[in-house]
């Protein structure tokens, strides 16, 4: 008699229930309505054509499948997570204004926005931190954890670095208190990164740029020599792409 047999069972239960779970959040990607704006956290992406093709609506070869997916529901809740954290610590953490309203900014009519993870207003004395700041959370596996640690922001992560840049330009902020969490085992870095204002004039020169392009159905220029770049074999325009000049 083999008392084991169960586990058989067991695991095809578990890949039932998986499978049910992916297929539950394809179907929520799907469902999600078109951003029909350029976003902060996609201008410091290097490709422009890119930026272009995703600001037109144009119709992704492939998209994010289930475990990236599920990836960035586990990001957002590090970010719940680490923004309790900070509050509990004493950091005076507001994600909105006093109408209800996220703190974000608007230009271009619209064509260009983005909302901030927060702003910390006060807090504990820290060593070269001056309220008010920006406050933007990542979390990340423990190869971006470890390419911010030894390199900085900026080098490791040019997205995140435009990103902030942005922000603190439009909301007239001086600061960013940027946190990193590791997603395996909730360690953290608090980077303290200064504004940049011809990184941030830079980057929304950028959105300028794309915006008018895709208006005036212009195509931009690519920033890579040949298919096989790695940024192009991930790019979810990448047949498109190379079958137009």
């Amino acid at each position: 008699m083999d008392f084991n047999s169960h586990h058989t069972y067991d695991q095809a239960a578990s890949d039932a229930i998986n499978e049910a779970i992916d297929d539950g959040l394809r179907r929520k990607r799907d469902n999600q309505p078109r951003r029909d704006y350029l976003g902060a956290s996609s201008v410091g992406h290097d490709c422009e054509r890119q930026l272009e093709f995703e600001l037109a609506g144009a119709l992704k070869e492939r998209d994010f499948e289930a475990p990236t997916l599920r990836k960035f529901d586990i990001g957002h809740t590090l970010e719940e997570l680490a923004r309790g954290w900070l509050i509990d610590a004493g950091f005076d953490l507001l994600q909105w204004t006093k109408k209800g309203e996220p703190i974000r900014f608007v230009q271009l009519n619209g064509r260009f926005k983005g909302h901030v993870d927060g702003v910390v207003f006060n807090g504990p004395s820290i060593p070269g931190l001056v309220y008010p700041a920006l406050w933007e959370h990542k979390g990340v596996g423990n190869k971006t954890y470890s390419g911010i640690k030894r390199s900085g922001l900026k080098k490791n992560s040019p997205g995140y670095y435009a990103q902030i840049q942005i922000y603190m330009g439009y909301l007239d902020l001086g600061q960013t208190l940027f946190t990193v969490t590791a997603a395996e085992d909730g360690e953290q870095q608090h980077l303290i990164i200064p504004y940049d204002p011809d990184a941030a004039q830079q980057y929304s020169d950028r959105a300028v740029r794309v915006i008018k392009s895709v208006d005036s159905a212009i195509l931009l220029p690519r920033p890579y020599k040949d298919p096989s770049n790695y940024h192009c074999v991930g790019c979810f325009y990448r047949e498109r792409c190379w079958r137009l000049s």
